[in-house]
């Protein structure tokens, strides 16, 4: 038939429903061309439909390929966020501990500081105390000699009155 080069096929179910209809007729009225063109338009459609399902699953393959790479770059991201949360972290950390250590040493430089005093003043006034107690002792000694020398001059005095030839 000279028509079939002219027909174009059509596609999806109607295109399948005119191929069989036209290879029917052919085998029905004995016409091998017509029979062969219409296994051949079911063919093409055929072909088409397996071409539109190749086209969607290579669609849907690539939408699964970038849906791969945006989770493994997001994957990647997430990575990096906890490796900067983590640092972040430590470095706080160790900021608080390096607070602390310092709260700590000024703690006890304050104490240190507080007990020298104290030890300083705890001394000097051992020192004014024995001071005063020196000051004391020789004030008490003062008193003794004068006392002394007072029984002394009493006493020279006792014996000029008893012996007075003796001069002393």
């Amino acid at each position: 038939m000279t028509e079939e080069t002219s027909e174009k096929t059509t596609s999806g179910l109607v295109g399948k429903a005119a191929g069989k209809a036209k290879e029917l007729a052919g085998e029905l009225t004995d016409n091998d061309a017509l029979a062969r063109e219409g296994r051949l338009q079911q063919s093409h459609v055929d072909a088409a439909e397996e071409a539109q399902r190749e086209r969607a699953e290579a669609a849907r393959a690539e939408e699964q390929a970038e849906l791969a790479r945006e989770v493994a770059d997001t994957s990647h991201e997430r990575e990096q966020l906890e490796a900067k949360l983590e640092q972040r972290v430590r470095k706080h950390d160790a900021e608080a501990d390096r607070e602390v250590a310092e709260s700590r040493a000024a703690t006890r430089e304050s104490k240190e500081t507080a007990k020298a005093i104290a030890g300083r003043e705890n001394e000097k006034a051992i020192a004014d105390n024995l001071e005063e107690r020196g000051e004391g002792e020789a004030e008490r000694k003062r008193i003794e000699a004068a006392r002394i020398e007072d029984e002394a001059r009493k006493a020279e005095a006792t014996a000029a009155v008893l012996d007075p030839k003796e001069e002393r």
